[in-house]
């Protein structure tokens, strides 16, 4: 199934903005990009586990089915803005594959 296919499950947005290099704030915190790319997305609240890059399992509170194939777009590190105005953290990013290669983007936000 292509990921046009899937748009018609895909009723929401998510802002994804990009942590800027390596840059902190002068109290430590992340810096990030002032423009977010806007994807769509499906957001299923409720608690998940998920499996971090390094294997960890974590429970994460919100799932979000991001219509993204791009394997660097996304990243722990990154800033997600959902559709209701919260910025929950993401605690993982799952790239999803079919035999084409990356179909979507599955991230677990906590």
């Amino acid at each position: 199934m292509t990921v046009s296919q899937w748009a018609p499950l895909m009723e929401s947005t998510v802002i994804v903005f990009a942590p800027t290099t390596a840059a902190l704030s002068a109290f430590g915190a992340a810096t990030y990009a002032t423009a977010g790319t806007t994807y769509s997305a499906h957001v299923q609240e409720g608690s998940a586990k998920m499996r971090t890059r390094d294997g960890t399992e974590v429970t994460v509170g919100t799932v979000a089915y991001v219509a993204s194939t791009s394997t660097s777009a996304i990243t722990e590190r990154s800033k997600v803005r959902l559709g209701d105005g919260s910025t929950p953290s993401v605690a993982a990013v799952q790239f999803i594959r079919d035999e084409n290669g990356v179909h979507h983007t599955k991230l677990g936000l906590g």
